[in-house]
């Protein structure tokens, strides 16, 4: 349902446990903040619901968390289009590429810091902080349809 709804305006959140983290109760109804979307994704605690808007702890490292996953996929828009709000794209980007890139043969899990390019895309500059003494650091270009992609991906592996 949308936000801005009757049904939505009737019915308390704090009836509910936050669905992100399963263990306080709910303070208000979490919506999406895509463009055109609107859609209620379920009910949150103040601390879940806070910690979305500043994209920080379980949000920050969503990309190998369920719950998180799966609450921004609850928008009705975001799973049509097959994509996550454009702030959530960058962070995706960067727990993606922390979780995968690699320079050598290091098994070390770099650090990305994420730059939006103007088509779409992202420039993710690395660094590698397992090699004292060595400033390890490189750069990636991830294109939008790449992405994209991921959050296909992300939709797949947590429905």
């Amino acid at each position: 349902m949308r936000y801005t709804s009757e049904r939505r305006r009737a019915t308390r959140a704090d009836g509910y446990l936050c669905v992100v983290c399963g263990l306080r109760k709910a303070v208000a109804w979490d919506h999406c903040h895509g463009v055109g979307h609107d859609f209620v994704r379920g009910p949150a605690c103040a601390s879940c619901n806070q910690d979305e808007r500043a994209q920080k702890d379980i949000w920050r490292t969503f990309w190998n968390h369920g719950p998180a996953v799966r609450h921004l996929l609850e928008c009705n828009g975001c799973r049509t289009a097959g994509t996550v709000p454009p702030r959530h794209l960058s962070v995706l980007a960067a727990a993606r590429l922390s979780a995968t890139a690699r320079h050598d043969r290091c098994s070390a899990e770099p650090s990305a810091a994420i730059e939006q390019l103007p088509e779409g895309g992202f420039l993710a500059r690395l660094h590698c902080a397992a090699h004292p003494g060595r400033e390890v650091r490189w750069a990636e270009t991830v294109d939008a349809s790449t992405a994209l992609g991921w959050v296909a991906d992300l939709a797949t592996e947590h429905s």
